[in-house]
């Protein structure tokens, strides 16, 4: 969305958009209404769940805009935390996103004591609404060693019955789901219970999935008391009382398992015929801010209704189907239709090096849409990824229910006619909606936090050369390219949209009339207008209970697990050569390296400026349209057609000018590490004219302080801003064929993978010597198909 058209969206909400009579909107009308604006969810792909002392925490994000099934460019600032089991923050860091991802890595605090965290993502714009959009995931710390705790023998259960819809309604047929969870809230299975009434009589029977979820029906009668009784293999009974029975009302059942439609049972009792009547009753289909409204007819005397809905009646997803009776809502179902942006058919492949793999991913080819993915490499048998969810089920599935989802990704892994009727059961006993129609019709979306986009520099000109200083020039910067800043009346100025990093020196020069460059004295002011959001402590479950456990078990972590010595790909030392320590402020391609001209003391004196170099070439054309305007423009002398004389691209530190290249006129050549003059545009492909390019890479440090020359820009270290994004390395095992390494260890940690045209990625990972490893694929396409796979390799070249 256009940033300005966004701002006036937000503006319209703001001033009343809801000003409207709430009491005369339909359902659909305030349904659409609460989701007008887009809400954002978040997934973070780890590299693993469990990290020793030593160990950074390596992580992806992935942002969705599920209003239109796209990657999320709302934000570019994701708050990134870690609380410790009782919810105290002890980690906050903000993170730098673009086009629906980021990416980062925290390193694990030698003070964190053994035991079980949560990392929690976020962004300002979540703040706006009542429910909790914002993403949690558990991991585990170990400084030493890792236990099982003692179990007491006695544990508690909880069984819950939960009635299809919501109500149970007496004298008509009812679908009854049911969970039975343990203390710390994860499903406990059996294969035996059933209902007995008041006098004794079995009325039904029932078992549990694996989850210890499940349903059964049943017709109550409003007299009689009915409760549930669970067996245990050992003997045990646990029982449980039902819920009250209503004497009016409709039953809802919905039979989703046919592929091409569900059937939708809507079952009553004779005192409810006389309510019917009216007519007023209708299913409303909806998901986000769609809705269909489904129109019901009861017959004289009907009290079963049975309704067959084709899927294209259906959003791709969770889809909230709720039985209304003018605007009451009467009974509600949470059902899954097919989600057509979910990829299939992803393969991998691999080629032994001689000290390294290489892994191939291939992504089905899709015209114009480019894919993201993140890649985790661990040993088979590994015990640290211990993830509940994927992209599929945090995107998918996890935004529109309500309270803990155990292992939320074996609904999205593989799925088949099994998992799918394990999802609906899991739909029907997790509650309505986590949204719900008494917020949405009655709390109108109030767009207080805006999507953050950056910080906010706000700064003013100081001294006595203020009033000869027009404009200022930021230099580019590590997120954005250089550009002018206009100075107001009272000599401040503002940047709504400004990207630091955390501990950059960021370099201004003032520009007075005919654009000298000249040091301005400063005062700047880093601002964030950010919600501290409060933390959920409902997401706080503890490991699952096994009832059996009779002792305390202790994996010890082998001393000097990990060593100092770290590893990094594609780098050769040869001995007795010392490897050359890097000038240039940034990184640049070994090509360019060996093809560039390293600037020398004699080159800086005899070119006082880069503008001066590029002169002395002769191959360029150089309009300098000073002081009438600030414009320099280079041209290349032998131009790419016979008709057109190009512009040559210039780059400093990778960073294109466009625009007003003045700049050049006051970049002392002592500040330049190498200039690569590029006679064929290397590396620009379709952007590039045909003709040459220039590159120029400054210097950390000032060539030669014995070299005369004034600084004409004014250095300001940012306190405040993003968290420096690292490139992966491996912390440095100390055996990779340890039991502990293969337990605990990570081999390779790739955040993002570069793709063809034809949908194939590939990246190097060590060669550790292991026969097998597991690669965790996850990631998101930029027409919001969403990429999930895990799969084993096996090393078949090992030898």
């Amino acid at each position: 969305m256009n940033r300005l058209l966004l701002k006036l969206y937000i503006l319209f909400l703001s001033l009343g958009a809801f000003a409207q009579d709430q009491s005369s909107r339909s359902a659909a009308e305030a349904n659409q209404d609460y989701f007008s604006v887009p809400r954002e969810t978040l997934f973070l792909h780890l590299d693993k769940s469990v990290y020793i002392k030593g160990e950074e925490i390596w992580f992806k994000g992935y942002a969705y805009d599920r209003q239109n099934n796209l990657p999320s460019f709302g934000s570019t600032n994701f708050n990134v935390q870690i609380f410790n089991e009782e919810g105290k923050e002890l980690y906050e860091g903000l993170f730098f996103g673009s086009r629906g991802n980021f990416r980062g890595n925290i390193k694990v605090d030698s003070i964190w004591n053994d035991g079980d965290y949560y990392v929690r993502a976020s962004t300002n714009w979540m703040s706006n609404f009542l429910e909790d959009e914002s993403y949690t995931k558990k991991i585990k710390i170990i400084k030493e060693s890792v236990k099982k705790e003692i179990l007491p023998k006695e544990i508690q259960y909880d069984f819950q019955i939960l009635p299809e819809g919501g109500h149970l309604i007496s004298d008509t047929d009812n679908s009854v789901g049911f969970k039975l969870i343990n203390n710390r809230g994860y499903g406990v299975p059996f294969e035996t219970g059933y209902v007995i009434d008041n006098q004794g009589n079995k009325i039904a029977s029932f078992a549990s999935n694996q989850f210890g979820i499940g349903k059964f029906n049943m017709r109550p009668k409003l007299t009689t008391q009915y409760k549930a009784v669970v067996r245990f293999k050992n003997g045990n009974e646990i029982e449980k009382s039902f819920p009250k029975i209503n004497a009016r009302g409709i039953a809802i059942a919905i039979n989703n398992i046919s592929k091409d439609y569900a059937i939708v049972e809507l079952n009553t009792n004779i005192k409810t015929l006389e309510n019917l009547a009216s007519n007023d009753y209708y299913l409303l289909v909806s998901q986000n801010h769609l809705s269909k409204k489904i129109p019901l007819h009861f017959l004289p005397n009907e009290t079963q209704r049975r309704i067959s809905l084709k899927r294209d009646i259906f959003y791709p997803g969770i889809n909230k189907v709720t039985l209304f009776k003018g605007k009451i809502a009467v009974a509600e179902r949470l059902l899954y239709s097919s989600f057509d942006h979910i990829v299939k058919n992803i393969s991998t492949d691999l080629e032994t090096a001689k000290d390294s793999l290489s892994i191939a991913v291939k992504i089905p080819k899709k015209e114009g849409v480019r894919y993201d993915v993140s890649v985790s490499v661990l040993p088979e048998g590994t015990q640290c990824y211990n993830s509940i969810d994927n992209i599929y089920s945090a995107m998918i599935l996890r935004p529109y229910v309500r309270g803990f989802i155990e292992d939320e990704k074996y609904y999205f892994t593989e799925m088949d006619r099994k998992k799918r009727y394990n999802l609906d059961l899991l739909l029907i006993t997790q509650g309505w909606s986590k949204y719900n129609w008494n917020s949405i019709f009655n709390k109108e979306p109030k767009i207080s936090y805006s999507f953050n986009q950056g910080f906010k520099l706000k700064g003013k000109l100081q001294g006595r050369k203020k009033k000869n200083i027009t404009k200022l020039y930021m230099n580019p910067t590590i997120y954005q390219k250089g550009n002018f800043i206009d100075i107001d009346e009272d000599n401040s100025f503002e940047i709504p949209n400004f990207f630091p990093e955390r501990g950059e020196n960021i370099e201004i020069s003032g520009v007075e009339s005919g654009n000298v460059f000249v040091k301005p004295d400063l005062y700047l002011q880093v601002q964030l207008d950010q919600h501290k959001m409060p933390f959920d402590t409902s997401v706080l479950f503890r490991e699952n209970i096994v009832e059996d456990i009779e002792m305390n078990t202790e994996v010890k972590i082998p001393e000097g697990f990990i060593t100092d010595k770290v590893q990094v790909l594609d780098e050769v030392m040869l001995q007795g050569e010392r490897k050359e320590e890097r000038t240039s402020k940034v990184p640049m391609l070994r090509y360019i390296r060996n093809n560039s001209t390293k600037i020398t003391e004699r080159m800086a004196r005899d070119f006082p400026t880069i503008l001066d170099y590029i002169t002395s070439v002769g191959k360029f054309f150089i309009r300098d349209q000073r002081p009438v305007t600030s414009d320099i423009t280079i041209y290349d002398r032998a131009p790419s057609s016979i008709n057109f004389q190009g512009e040559v691209p210039i780059f400093i530190d990778n960073v294109q000018l466009i625009g007003d290249k003045s700049m050049l006129t006051v970049l002392r050549t002592n500040e330049v590490d190498r200039i690569y003059i590029d006679k064929i545009n290397y590396g620009l492909g379709l952007r590039g004219s045909g003709g040459s390019s220039i590159r120029i890479y400054t210097r950390k440090i000032p060539l030669g302080s014995e070299i005369t020359s004034y600084k004409s820009t004014s250095e300001h270290k940012m306190i405040k801003g993003f968290e420096k994004v690292k490139e992966y390395y491996n912390p440095g095992y100390s055996n990779y064929l340890d039991s502990g390494f293969i337990d605990y260890g990570v081999i390779h940690w790739q955040s993002w993978v570069e793709f063809d045209e034809e949908g194939l990625g590939t990246f190097k990972i060590p060669n550790t010597g292991l026969e097998s490893f597991i690669i965790y694929i996850e990631g998101m396409g930029s027409d919001g198909s969403l990429i999930s796979k895990t799969q084993t390799i096996k090393n078949v070249n090992l030898n």
